[in-house]
């Protein structure tokens, strides 16, 4: 599928097919149960990082301002948490390890969801709203007897 013509772009990505669909594959006995574990210890990573990300508050320093200064991003003097530094355009996930003293070590697909979930969580949330208000409207019933040429233009 084009993501570019999906109606629900930030939601259908490629980079997130598994999370959307590996569990639906694993219940029709299309993943095995050593990569549906694999899965499932992935998903795990990415939640557990992007709370920690939202939990962390990285305290004001001469280290962090230089950090900081080097992307050409605002310096701080109270303490921030670290979400709302990835937030920042200039700013990713990647970007702020060397500021990040609890980081653990994961994969490159799981940093780079961390970094998308993070990054985008307003616009994600937004067109989840809008996928439930169509849901909504999905279920409601037309009138079998509608005349559709008294319907207004």
């Amino acid at each position: 599928m084009m993501t570019s013509r999906a109606e629900y772009r930030l939601l259908l990505r490629q980079d997130n097919a598994d999370l959307r669909l590996s569990e639906q594959g694993y219940k029709a006995g299309l993943l095995s149960e050593e990569r549906y574990r694999a899965f499932e210890s992935k998903r795990k990573a990415i939640e557990a990082e992007v709370k920690r990300v939202e939990d962390t508050v990285i305290a004001p320093s001469e280290n962090v301002n230089l950090l900081l200064d080097r992307y050409e991003s605002s310096r701080i003097s109270t303490g921030m948490k670290l979400s709302e530094l990835v937030k920042r355009p200039e700013l990713d996930y990647d970007k702020l390890k060397d500021i990040d003293q609890s980081r653990p070590a994961l994969s490159r697909q799981v940093t780079e969801e961390v970094n998308i979930q993070v990054k985008y969580e307003g616009y994600i949330k937004r067109q989840m709203q809008q996928v439930e208000q169509f849901k909504k409207l999905e279920i409601k019933k037309l009138p079998v007897d509608i005349d559709y040429t008294e319907v207004p233009v």
